[in-house]
């Protein structure tokens, strides 16, 4: 856990300190990367509800990183949509989404902190609500889509 947590703060480092205030987006830019990225969270949403697993795993970029609330760490594409098949297979979200806290730009890449909440329906049809926060880390591609670098999100105890 700690090495995760290592490397996770490494990589926000880098990205923080990849530009300077001096060259950070315009008013305009920032704008149209906010409403990018929150097109994209709403569209992650559609894709968790509806299990489309190829949607989900192009939301991240080639090489993208999930973290996963338990700790597993599953790396790109081909690691991304069979972790997507296998755990949509045992439960369906049929509520719920991503609540931005903080969004900010540095040029192509972009760190967000959110709050989360999903109500997912088991096999059995039992019902169960699961709240937490994530911190993601949004990458500009070379086509101008954002797309996810890094996602941890951490559920909350259990009550």
């Amino acid at each position: 856990m700690m090495k995760i947590r290592m490397r996770l703060l490494g990589v926000l480092l880098s990205v923080g300190c990849a530009h300077s205030p001096a060259d950070g987006p315009s008013t305009a830019d920032e704008a149209a990367a906010r409403a990018a990225i929150s097109a994209q969270k709403a569209e992650f949403a559609r894709a968790f509800k509806a299990k489309d697993t190829p949607a989900l795993t192009h939301l991240f970029t080639e090489d993208g990183v999930f973290i996963s609330p338990g700790g597993s760490i599953v790396k790109g594409w081909a690691e991304l949509e069979p972790h997507w098949v296998e755990g949509l297979s045992k439960v369906t979200a049929v509520d719920g989404g991503i609540t931005t806290l903080s969004l900010d730009v540095h040029g192509e890449n972009a760190v967000e902190t959110s709050r989360i909440s999903w109500t997912f329906q088991g096999a059995d049809g039992t019902q169960l609500t699961r709240t937490g926060r994530a911190i993601t880390i949004w990458r500009r591609g070379s086509d101008g889509k954002w797309r996810i670098l890094v996602d941890r999100p951490e559920v909350d105890p259990r009550k």
